[in-house]
């Protein structure tokens, strides 16, 4: 949903175009995984830690698998008891059709329903994108699906609430669960929204925006204003470089990146189906050695040639913040001294106003906009 808001274009494309959708990922898999093993926890009322090790649509459950589950279980129990329900009131992975527009639905991850009340929460078990709940496209579609299935119209909007929880994001200001109670009225505006995109979809009144949201859309590599924007990238590094330039180059990084990665897994699939080479060709990745007996019998062969066992091994010490689970936050603080490793370059809308606010206390007060462009 999120690129009908940012693109039209990218909709009417992605019903027209012939080009096949994309391949399963490596990361989308194991996403899929993780959300499994919360999936089979909730349902089988046990502990997520009992699946440690064991094997899920293909992947080995980690530690990391294990503790997103436990955070994302624990966020469900949490809005359970705000909302007074029980077990039954939960439903997850559970596919929604808008029961008057086919072209409408989605899965979300988590729905919890009460009377009056209504929360969506969104597991992303990803270390790459950001995900902010406030504005996001797809978690407000659901909760107008939701709405709709029900038959709630969206003018008696329920109290609702939005959830991301990104367990593996824990370095981010804003943490890795973040949650956002809708304005009143907020789904009916959102929902007329929608609409007024549908309507320009089937008009052909098509309008383009390029931006972060690009990655989603299918066709990129047909998009005239992405090649155009890459092109007055490229273009901007001609000249002074003002902070304004600054900032519309580095806005763009994101779909730059994304465009171009799309174009070299296009053109490595064309030469890897035998297309002949233009300007690059396909070369071997250098080689990794492996050895081919166990670990027990390659140490005992080196001490047949009379190698000392502890010299195949490099042991190193851990660093302070591993060794604080072991000697204790106050042994740790007294042995060592904090570094800053340099700065990094943030967004502006990611730099915190005050760091003794809460996000909640930060946003409170701000009004929706829904203009053109918004998300």
């Amino acid at each position: 949903m999120h690129r009908v808001f940012k693109c039209t274009g990218s909709v009417y494309l992605a019903k027209t175009s012939d080009v096949e959708p994309g391949e399963s990922t490596e990361y989308a898999d194991e996403g899929t995984a993780a959300h499994a093993v919360f999936h089979r926890a909730w349902l089988l009322g046990v502990e997520p830690s009992t699946m440690l090790g064991s094997a899920v649509n293909g992947f080995t459950v980690d530690q990391s698998m294990v503790e997103g589950a436990e955070e994302i279980l624990q966020v469900v129990e949490k809005e359970c008891e705000r909302l007074g329900v029980g077990p039954e009131a939960v439903t997850m992975e559970r596919y929604i059709q808008h029961p008057s527009d086919p072209d409408r639905g989605g899965t979300p991850d988590i729905l919890i329903r009460s009377e009056t009340h209504l929360s969506v929460v969104d597991y992303k078990y990803g270390m790459g994108i950001f995900v902010d709940v406030i504005g996001n496209s797809q978690i407000l579609e659901y909760a107008v699906l939701a709405h709709e299935e029900k038959s709630v119209p969206l003018e008696n909007q329920l109290e609702t609430r939005l959830t991301v929880v990104q367990p593996r994001l824990k370095s981010h200001f804003y943490g890795t669960v973040r949650e956002w109670d809708l304005p009143e009225g907020y789904l009916k505006a959102f929902n007329t929204r929608v609409l007024d995109r549908q309507e320009k979809v089937e008009n052909e009144d098509i309008d383009f925006e390029v931006g972060s949201h690009c990655w989603k859309c299918p066709v990129q590599l047909h998009c005239g204003p992405m090649q155009e924007t890459t092109m007055d990238m490229a273009a901007a590094f001609s000249g002074a470089m003002t902070p304004q330039k600054a900032g519309q180059i580095l806005d763009s990084e994101m779909a730059i990146k994304d465009y171009i990665n799309n174009v070299r897994d296009w053109e490595l699939r064309r030469l890897k189906s035998g297309g002949n080479p233009v300007r690059f060709t396909l070369k071997d990745k250098r080689s990794t050695r492996k050895f081919t007996v166990s670990e027990e019998e390659l140490c005992e062969a080196a001490q047949e040639m009379g190698v000392d066992e502890a010299s195949l091994y490099k042991k190193v010490l851990k660093t302070p913040n591993q060794l604080t689970k072991v000697l204790g936050k106050e042994f740790v603080e007294a042995k060592s001294s904090s570094q800053s490793s340099g700065s990094k370059l943030v967004p502006l809308s990611e730099v915190p106003e005050d760091s003794g606010r809460s996000a909640k206390d930060v946003f409170a007060g701000v009004e929706a906009d829904f203009g053109e462009g918004s998300n």
